[in-house]
């Protein structure tokens, strides 16, 4: 018989940068006592007229709206 599909842990929530604050104060948007489901989402930012890719964490709020963490960028490995 065959084996039931694995699934990786859920992974912990991704911290703000140091500065930057969430809707929550200094917790990440994803440990907000409202929120029913997290997603990350990938976004473009610009930075000095430069533009970067960068991703963030979205919560489901019970309202139906997301709120969006902020964004943080996409290391560059090069």
């Amino acid at each position: 018989m065959a084996q039931p599909p694995r699934y990786a842990p859920r992974p912990g929530s991704i911290p703000a940068r140091s500065g930057a604050a969430s809707a929550q104060g200094d917790a990440p948007i994803a440990e907000a006592p409202s929120c029913l489901q997290t997603r990350e989402y990938q976004t473009t930012i610009t930075i000095a007229g430069d533009e970067k890719e960068a991703y963030g964490t979205a919560c489901l709020m019970p309202d139906g709206n997301w709120k969006m963490g902020a964004p943080q960028l996409v290391p560059d490995f090069d």
